[in-house]
């Protein structure tokens, strides 16, 4: 009679271990996938909500060279698009919207203007229904540093090219809300609008679109929307 032959306690233990050990392996990159494409949706979901809002809000109001440019007119022009948007919480110089202790894509903690209510002086976020919290700015014409901003030119901002008078209008956002990781250019997006609509914060004129892990990551969404992936993030 034949006795079939049982797996020891020992050789059980060895073959855990090294299911283990494989899990340890892959898991993390599964998880890092994963992550990565639900950031890249959100980062399309955010482009196409704020387009809509922009063009609605351009319909309404007229050219943007005639919109209002001065610190004292965020909220005003805030409203402008506010109207067009499915917000269900906002706070006007007041923390509750917007993510604490963000970092930059290089690891950087420092990074310029952004605090617990915003983005900027007077702060302006909100919550949206879909889970995410966009921080708007006015950014005056004579504070835009050589006529451009996160890597969008001023120029593309007017239809008249001699109008030096024109505020640049921005919108960050962080696409899963109040979830980590709270990263620039993984979970949070830089947008600008512009006389021809929203415009993703990039520099057109460089290999990168100003967007690589050396950098703080206010540059990244442009990469990744014609991308579709986060490359920057292997290389």
């Amino acid at each position: 009679m034949n006795k079939k032959k049982a797996f020891t306690f020992v050789e059980v233990m060895i073959t855990l271990a090294i299911l283990g050990i494989i899990a340890a392996l892959i898991i993390p990159t599964l998880l890092a996938g994963i992550n990565e494409r639900r950031w890249v949706t959100g980062c399309k979901k955010a482009y196409t909500t704020l387009s809509q809002a922009t063009d609605a809000a351009i319909l309404d109001r007229g050219p943007l060279k005639d919109w209002p440019g001065a610190d004292a007119d965020s909220e005003k022009v805030y409203r402008y698009f506010a109207q067009h948007l499915n917000i269900t919480k906002e706070c006007l110089q007041k923390s509750g919207c917007w993510t604490r202790n963000i970092k930059g894509l290089n690891g950087s903690t420092n990074v310029s203007n952004f605090t617990d209510q915003g983005y900027g002086t007077p702060a302006i976020s909100f919550k949206t229904a879909d889970g995410m919290n966009m921080a708007f700015d006015l950014q005056p014409a004579d504070t835009v540093a050589g006529g451009t901003w996160q890597g969008v030119s001023r120029d593309y901002n007017i239809t008249n090219r001699t109008d030096k008078n024109q505020a640049m209008y921005t919108f960050h956002v962080d696409v899963n809300g109040d979830q980590g990781p709270n990263v620039i250019g993984k979970d949070i997006y830089n947008f600008v609008v512009t006389q021809k609509g929203l415009v993703p914060a990039g520099d057109k004129n460089s290999n990168d679109n100003g967007c690589n892990k050396n950098t703080d990551g206010m540059q990244c969404a442009a990469r990744v929307l014609g991308e579709g992936k986060m490359s920057y993030l292997h290389e």
